[in-house]
């Protein structure tokens, strides 16, 4: 059992600790470690509210930029690091912008432009191991801090439909032989599909609250997740219905012609 920390961040703490730990303690619920009733509902909704909300700062990235940057000072050339810093200064100076987009594009720019003038493969092996976590996280930010709170939905919503999935086969002990049919050498991944399954209920409020939250603070990306939530509406057994249902209805009203 993983070491549940349901402890609220302290005040003091930095928005992307904070972002870190509220995103940890969804994967957890979705994983089946959930809290009893009622602190399962009551802690849910304020945990996916400052999630969204984390997601939506503009100061999110800079944070998670800084900690990369002095996790590896002194290992990448101080060039390189001035003018990441640089773009780090001026995206800080702006942030409060409407226009202000994190400069993910310039920064991947001055990686790579300093890689072309490694001679030695080994330098550039070496250069593109040391700056991975700045790479990944660019990327992550490659279509703005929308692109990276579409992508974090995504996954979450991933999350629960791989593991619902596996039991629309018919009976319960249908489902979990073809489970172990499907992971004979990995009994760990067995055990773990069906603890998360058994908290199915409580799976559904997270994913009906954050399609819920979707709708109403971003609807929008409701259009942009149409894949992700064509899924849910695949899934038929009567105890997803819920699911199903409520990813239907925001599909719907998504693709209904808006008031003149």
């Amino acid at each position: 059992f993983p070491e549940l920390d349901v402890s609220t961040p302290t005040v003091g703490e930095k928005l992307n600790h904070k972002h870190n730990h509220y995103r940890q303690m969804l994967d957890n619920i979705l994983a089946g470690y959930c809290l009893p009733e009622p602190y399962h509902l009551m802690r849910l909704r304020d945990v996916i509210d400052r999630f969204m909300s984390s997601l939506r700062d503009p100061s999110l990235p800079l944070l998670e930029l800084q900690e990369v940057i002095a996790s590896i000072s002194g290992r990448i050339p101080l060039s390189v690091e001035k003018k990441i810093r640089k773009l780090m200064t001026l995206y800080e100076r702006n942030i409060t912008s409407v226009l202000a987009q994190f400069p993910s594009q310039q920064i991947a720019s001055v990686i790579d432009s300093h890689a072309a003038t490694l001679q030695k493969r080994a330098d550039r092996d070496n250069f593109f191991l040391t700056t991975q976590g700045i790479v990944q996280l660019v990327q992550r930010y490659r279509n703005g801090i929308r692109g990276r709170m579409k992508t974090a939905v995504h996954e979450l919503l991933r999350q629960y439909y791989e593991v619902e999935s596996q039991f629309q086969l018919g009976h319960y002990d249908k489902c979990v032989t073809a489970i172990r049919d499907k992971h004979k050498d990995d009994m760990a991944a067995v055990t773990a599909t069906i603890f998360s399954h058994n908290q199915v209920a409580k799976k559904n409020m997270l994913v009906t609250m954050l399609i819920d939250h979707l709708w109403s603070n971003e609807p929008g990306l409701t259009d942009e997740l149409s894949t992700t939530l064509n899924e849910l509406t695949s899934l038929n057994k009567s105890e997803h219905s819920r699911v199903a249902l409520r990813a239907r209805q925001v599909l719907i009203a998504a693709h209904q012609p808006a008031y003149e």
